[in-house]
């Protein structure tokens, strides 16, 4: 079950983005799409042009870098800080780091779901906006860290078998993020020193079936520090 636990953690981090540093960065990838898709706003009688599946601010209409900067402060900082309340002491960068110069690209199949990626410090901390939502925080990788999920150990020391967090605090970080009251036997923990180097932390996966991934509610890698290393919500119905 570790190495499914491992698998999983390594196939479902996305790719560290580097912010654009220059006016002239170019989308990172364009794909044909209809002329008549729209960029999702607020209002959901809005459009704007949307021709990318991958965009970077240097690629934003002038009606969409409006929008961005708009949101920011309406949507997605409160998100942040929504979410930073509810892992409080366990967000490994401080919130104000994350400011629009630290977007890095936005990410979205169609007009009504996208996912807004920043990185802090090489993290990767994505928000995730659908019309009818409020946006919320759904993804954070700390390349860093998980890397040392699958590296093999070296330091000659023995597994760590605790753990740096109980059931109970992530039953309540998690009502507090997410309104739901999970029950004592949907937290499942692993130590992360059973295997690969990094050792002292904690893999945690929650709801749903054990044996299917695509069901659990959430999936959160912590450090030996008790800091966030991972952590995956999936996105809003």
């Amino acid at each position: 079950m570790l190495v499914v636990v491992i698998a999983v953690v390594m196939m479902r981090s996305r790719p560290v983005f580097k912010p654009a540093a220059t006016p002239e960065s170019k989308p990172a990838i364009t794909v044909g799409a209809s002329p008549t898709n729209s960029l999702r706003t607020n209002n959901p009688t809005a459009f704007f042009p949307l021709n990318k599946m991958k965009t970077r601010y240097a690629g934003f209409t002038d009606a969409e870098k409006a929008e961005f900067q708009s949101n920011f402060v309406a949507r997605y900082k409160p998100a942040l800080d929504k979410w930073a309340n509810a892992f409080s002491g366990r967000v490994p960068f401080s919130l104000d780091e994350v400011t629009p110069d630290k977007f890095a690209e936005r990410i979205g199949p169609t007009a009504r779901y996208h996912e807004y990626v920043f990185v802090v410090d090489g993290i990767t901390v994505g928000i995730a906006d659908k019309v009818g939502n409020a946006a919320r925080v759904d993804y954070l990788n700390a390349p860093t860290q998980t890397r040392q999920l699958a590296t093999i150990p070296t330091s000659g020391q023995p597994p760590i078998a605790t753990v740096p967090i109980t059931r109970d605090e992530i039953i309540q970080m998690l009502y507090t993020d997410s309104g739901v009251q999970f029950k004592p036997n949907d937290i499942r923990i692993t130590p992360t020193g059973f295997s690969g180097s990094l050792n002292g932390g904690a893999f945690i996966a929650v709801g749903g079936n054990p044996d299917n991934e695509a069901s659990w509610d959430y999936d959160l890698v912590l450090g030996s520090d008790g800091k966030l290393a991972f952590y995956l919500r999936p996105k809003p119905q």
